[in-house]
């Protein structure tokens, strides 16, 4: 059973992280909720509690949105990079 307070939603955006120790990095949401996103960095790891900055596009309904946002870093496995969001908002909860 999950605590979490968002579902999250399978889907596959590309995503551009700042991560002050290696600078800019590319990678593709596996999940995302309004209170943060799963992504795939490939063979980088980042530090668990480090902050990043987050950049991607969404075009959800022929809409397109571009979000920058700050988050954190609550795990980073094989399996993924887990980010939490810093601000939640209401239109995240669109695209989720």
């Amino acid at each position: 059973m999950s605590n979490r307070q968002f579902q999250r939603t399978e889907c596959s955006i590309p995503v551009v992280l700042f991560y002050g120790p290696l600078g800019l990095i590319r990678g593709v949401t596996i999940d995302i909720s309004p209170a943060g996103m799963c992504i795939d960095t490939g063979i980088v790891s980042l530090a668990p509690n480090a902050s990043v900055n987050i950049c991607f596009i969404s075009d959800k309904e022929n809409k397109r949105e571009v979000f920058r946002l700050e988050g954190q870093v609550m795990y980073s496995s094989s399996q993924g990079t887990g980010l939490q969001f810093h601000n939640v908002t209401p239109v995240l909860a669109e695209i989720a």
